[in-house]
């Protein structure tokens, strides 16, 4: 029983065949129920509406007659109407209609016995024209068709009612079970067409409607998911295509910028070895000369390593194709320190390193070493940049601080008032804040590039900050 209420409950057009049959099979007894209940009442009452309405007819005609012509009236009356009819004058009385006419002494009404057709009988006193006074009984015939439909029309506006209460009530449930629920999806694909995907149909239905609406639901909600993923997709395209066109333009600018900066030391040594050459002036002392040609080779090939790093590292575009492993941080600086001390030493520069892992914890503990995940001579190459960068340009006599803990590195070193623009371009490839841009104290222009690379190719955040006379570089790793 439970099985077949619940395949009913979700069978639109079983309900919609349940629903109109109940509806027709109560009108149909809701009309019976008006015509078994109201005709028989409504045939009586037009009977003896009748039968006044012929005596009362018949009496104002006799009122205008002698007994003896009202006779005659009668006859002929009863005849045309099929009526019959009995008169009583001073102990005299005649009958008319039916199979004759009787003269009597005494009054004889007719019934009707069980099973016949209903006559009704009305009588009625009677005043002649020449003052005699008698009784007038009319006895009614059997309805005809005629009258029988004067009946059903007196009924019509009863059966009217009926029919447009069940037409209202037909058309009440057409609209709730079929037509609503198409005006509402014929809406919500309205809204579907416009990629409107804030709707939701309600899902309170068990039928093919109901089952309609959860798949709009869950086609909305797949498009709206299809749609976030486009959208992110999209962003993502755009995001990447415009990396592209910037790095683009910066490889377009390295490349030119590298151009120049081979240019200019090339066309140096070709000045000097030509003037060796030709024994022009100073130029003839070779012994002079060949040391200045040599240091610019120098110089150059310096230059174009750094070129081909920068290259290389550009090259492997991410760090998914970095073979990682840790490395102890404490010891990349000791090396770099060590490596950088000659040059320190000789421009009198003082380098110190703080929280080398001499640093104790809260509960008098030795901290740990710093650890950065990265691959080992990349990492090394980005720390001996910065902390050569500080002993290359911190000013003569000087320090600089190295300083450690978990998970960042810091240099920091006096430095000369910078510019807003000159700080911002400080690892912009082959910039050197010295005026003079002279080799021989600004490097090659590369080194800061080549850190900021190597921390984005591992995922490392590295910033720089000139600020109050204080060079600053970080490695958060």
């Amino acid at each position: 029983m439970r099985r077949a209420w619940r395949a009913f409950s979700e069978s639109l057009a079983a309900k919609v065949l349940a629903g109109l049959f109940c509806l027709l099979f109560a009108a149909g007894l809701g009309l019976y129920a008006v015509v078994a209940t109201a005709f028989p009442r409504s045939y009586d009452e037009a009977l003896d509406m009748r039968a006044d309405v012929r005596i009362a007819e018949a009496a104002s005609e006799l009122s205008r007659l002698s007994p003896e012509e009202g006779v005659g009236f009668l006859s002929s009356w009863c005849a045309e109407t099929g009526s019959i009819a009995t008169l009583s004058v001073d102990g005299r009385s005649w009958t008319f209609g039916g199979a004759s006419e009787v003269t009597r002494e005494t009054l004889v009404v007719p019934s009707a016995k069980e099973g016949d057709d209903p006559l009704l009988t009305a009588a009625a006193e009677v005043t002649f024209a020449d003052g005699a006074v008698g009784m007038l009984v009319l006895t009614s015939p059997p309805a005809d068709e005629a009258f029988l439909g004067e009946v059903f029309q007196a009924l019509l506006p009863a059966v009217l009612l009926l029919v447009v209460a069940v037409s209202a009530m037909g058309a009440w449930l057409t609209s709730r079970l079929v037509a609503r629920p198409i005006v509402e999806v014929s809406g919500i694909s309205r809204r579907l067409a416009a990629l409107d995907l804030t709707w939701r149909c309600p899902e309170g239905r068990r039928d093919e409607v109901g089952a309609l609406g959860r798949n709009l639901n869950a086609m909305a909600e797949n498009l709206a998911r299809a749609m976030e993923d486009l959208e992110r997709a999209n962003a993502r395209l755009v995001s990447e295509m415009e990396a592209v066109r910037v790095l683009e333009g910066e490889r377009k600018a390295f490349f030119a910028a590298a151009g120049h900066e081979l240019k200019t030391p090339l066309a140096i040594m070709r000045a000097q070895v030509e003037g060796m050459q030709l024994g022009i002036g100073d130029f003839a002392d070779h012994d002079k000369h060949l040391p200045r040609v040599l240091g610019a080779i120098e110089r150059m090939e310096a230059l174009v390593h750094d070129i081909l790093e920068a290259s290389r590292l550009d090259a492997a575009g991410g760090g998914a194709t970095l073979s990682r492993e840790p490395v102890d941080v404490v010891a990349v600086v000791r090396a770099a320190v060590a490596e950088v001390e000659p040059i320190a030493r000789e421009r009198g520069v003082a380098i110190s390193v703080q929280g080398e892992g001499a640093a104790s914890g809260d509960d008098g503990e030795p901290l740990a070493s710093p650890v950065a995940w990265a691959v080992p001579d990349l990492f090394a190459k980005a720390v001996g940049i910065v902390v050569g960068n500080a002993a290359l340009h911190a000013p003569a006599t000087s320090a600089a601080t190295v300083r450690l803990s978990q998970g960042s590195l810091v240099v920091e070193n006096p430095c000369e008032p910078l510019a807003p623009q000159e700080a911002a371009a400080l690892c912009d490839p082959f910039v050197r804040v010295d005026a003079s841009r002279a080799a021989a104290t600004g490097g090659t222009g590369l080194g800061l590039y080549l850190a900021k690379t190597i921390c984005s190719l591992h995922g490392f955040p590295f910033s720089v900050v000139a600020e109050g006379g204080v060079f600053r570089a970080e490695i958060r790793f």
